[in-house]
């Protein structure tokens, strides 16, 4: 039931298209703002979850509500904003990015086989409570992944307006850009490194006390 709920979820997020379509037209503003109170809202309900000591099932069902109310909101926006566009299907244009996109998915494919294949390893040698310990370490470090999903759709815009007008001013805008996000990483990987095994005492409490150190250490990938 769990991963019916979750296989559901990913088919509502084809709907995605209608944030590119709003990246597309540079009109990512509103957009953005609704991604980002629902990453907000989804963070405070799973430890809501967490808290009543909830089981798997309404996780699944937490993520699935999320995942409909955010696109059921970005349609709305769509249709003020194209009322004369009619969705049609294509298969020769699905066939085309089908092509295209292959080694983009294969390539998301192997990232996700390697984040999780060394948690299998870890269950073969060692035993499922350092399992835990180690999932719970390497999601609060793939958390800090949403920090430039939050912030790329509204900085396209610019580049694009900018690669228009001049290609020195956007040459100029995307090396400052490139130095502020390395700025960034590393003053998140600090307060990990520092802050680390207090955090997870502070979500999670004394059993995950392990954690602080992976959390730690796995900190160190986010450059990468």
């Amino acid at each position: 039931c769990i991963i019916f709920i979750y296989a559901f979820g990913n088919v509502i997020s084809s709907l995605q298209i209608m944030n590119f379509y709003f990246q597309a037209k540079t009109k990512t503003r509103l957009t953005s703002f609704v991604l980002l109170i629902q990453d907000f809202l989804d963070f405070i309900l799973r430890l809501i979850l967490i808290y009543m000591k909830a089981s798997l099932i309404w996780f699944a069902i937490e993520g699935l509500f999320s995942i409909i109310v955010v696109y059921a909101i970005l349609y709305l926006f769509y249709r003020r904003e194209s009322l004369n566009l009619k969705w049609s299907f294509s298969g020769s244009t699905a066939k085309y990015i089908l092509i295209q996109s292959l080694p983009l998915a294969l390539s998301g494919a192997m990232i996700n086989l390697f984040m999780r294949l060394d948690q299998v390893m870890l269950e073969h040698f060692s035993r499922l409570k350092s399992v835990a310990e180690y999932s719970v370490g390497i999601k609060l470090v793939e958390m800090t992944y949403m920090i430039p999903m939050i912030i790329a759709p509204n900085i396209f815009p610019r580049l694009i307006t900018l690669h228009k007008d001049s290609e020195l001013k956007f040459n100029k805008f995307f090396i400052r850009l490139l130095r502020y996000c390395a700025g960034f990483a590393v003053v998140i990987v600090l307060f990990l490194f520092i802050f680390g095994p207090e955090l997870v005492h502070l979500l999670y409490g004394i059993k995950y006390q392990n954690t602080g150190s992976v959390l730690r250490w796995a900190s160190l990938c986010i450059p990468s």
